[in-house]
């Protein structure tokens, strides 16, 4: 008579894909309710579109600049006491935040002590397990999991379910496909001269398409930064940043700062800001956003799309989408510790 081998239980309940604010924010309420979590990140760092940069004697973010706080959950994990209130000039009854260390301040107070993140490595494949999935890295490791939730851009998500070749319904497949990002080229100025302190003082905290080459400029100082000098960054219009996409960084630098300066002259402000940082981002935000907080692609072994794509293109929104379907997948597995209820 065979004896049937006990199967094994995979080494996490979830493996998340992506340490951007949706990853984290699932992270922390799955392993609020006891389960085993790992997260997978193909970056150094975490908070995916939600980055800043220092340099010497400066701060700036290169992507989301300051953020609403909807999600009854921002308390307990990004007090408003860490946070600085940036009131928006034409909106000043919707307050915004931003953190005076940047914006990754936010992602770190999210993350926490984190320890449970696996770094620099990008995700390739998705396979089905016996008891759930097999996540594939590219350094050849599997990471066997019962769940899988996938945070990464969406274009980046479709192309590894494609890739991963798996048997999902043709409806969903292309429900992902139509959820398209644009690309935003983001530049870091700042200035030597004293004079543009006084200046500075009289600006709003940012312009919002101030011509047909940016987006926007954004105070770095003005919002509630913390740098000894002034700095501003400015976001490329979707056309200018398809225009300067393929251009060496040089080339970049010195036709948004052009752009910037000539803007500035424009309006009788004082020009001579100089770029000294470019970054690219090939999925900026969202041009589609799903109606729901998160797609469920499988309900049965939980195989779950979360991000900023989901519910609301916001900070806001990708952590509400990643609260979401932590509460999904959780549920799903069923068995964890907190009740329904403490999330």
């Amino acid at each position: 008579m065979s004896v049937r081998a006990p199967v094994q239980r995979p080494e996490f309940d979830v493996v998340v894909v992506g340490a951007g604010i949706a990853g984290l924010s699932a992270r922390r309420l799955l392993m609020k309710r006891g389960l085993a979590v790992c997260v997978v990140e193909k970056s150094r760092g975490l908070g995916g579109r939600v980055s800043s940069r220092r340099g010497d004697g400066w701060t700036a973010d290169l992507g989301a600049q300051f953020m609403a706080r909807l999600h009854p959950e921002w308390e307990s994990c990004v007090p408003v006491a860490a946070l600085r209130e940036v009131r928006l000039p034409k909106r000043p009854e919707y307050p915004r935040w931003c953190h005076p260390d940047g914006m990754s301040g936010v992602a770190k107070m999210i993350a926490g002590d984190i320890t449970d993140v696996v770094l620099q490595s990008r995700v390739t494949r998705i396979e089905r397990g016996s008891t759930g999935w097999k996540v594939v890295v590219d350094t050849d490791r599997k990471i066997a999991a019962r769940a899988i939730l996938v945070t990464i851009p969406v274009p980046q998500a479709h192309e590894l379910l494609v890739a991963s070749g798996l048997d999902i319904q043709p409806d969903l497949v292309a429900a992902v496909a139509r959820l398209k990002s644009r690309s935003c080229i983001s530049v870091v100025l700042n200035s030597a001269d004293a004079r543009h302190a006084v200046e500075v003082s009289n600006w709003p905290i940012f312009w919002k398409e101030p011509n047909s080459e940016l987006e926007g400029i954004y105070d770095q100082n003005r919002k509630g930064i913390r740098c000894a000098q002034r700095v501003i960054v400015a976001h490329a219009s979707t056309s200018f940043t398809a225009a300067l996409w393929n251009e060496e960084p040089e080339r970049i630098k010195a036709s948004v700062g052009h752009a910037v300066n000539r803007f500035m002259s424009s309006n009788g402000l004082r020009a001579g800001w100089e770029p000294i940082h470019v970054h690219k981002w090939r999925y900026s935000e969202p041009e589609v956003v799903h109606s729901e907080a998160c797609l469920i692609v499988d309900p049965d072994a939980p195989l779950v799309l979360a991000g900023d794509a989901f519910g609301r293109a916001s900070v806001d929104g990708a952590f509400s989408s990643g609260h979401a379907a932590g509460d999904v997948i959780s549920r799903a597995l069923s068995g964890y510790i907190s009740s329904p209820e403490s999330s």
